[in-house]
């Protein structure tokens, strides 16, 4: 998570959130018209993890627990 504000005043850039059923989390942001990306495997640890954005265009990210 990013705690210093660019020139714009934008303090927080992304942010990690763990979840139970990363696919469940991303249909129902999905189905609230929010921007998902599809879900995808970590290489390293094999959980899954996607991504979506709010309406001030921070990712926030949804992985696996």
């Amino acid at each position: 998570m990013t705690q210093t504000a660019d020139r714009y005043g934008k303090v927080l850039y992304d942010l990690r959130v763990p979840a139970e059923d990363v696919e469940q989390m991303l249909g129902r942001m999905s189905e609230k018209g929010v921007p998902v990306t599809e879900v995808k495997i970590d290489r390293i640890t094999g959980k899954k993890y996607g991504f979506c954005w709010d309406p001030t265009g921070t990712k926030i990210e949804f992985y696996e627990r």
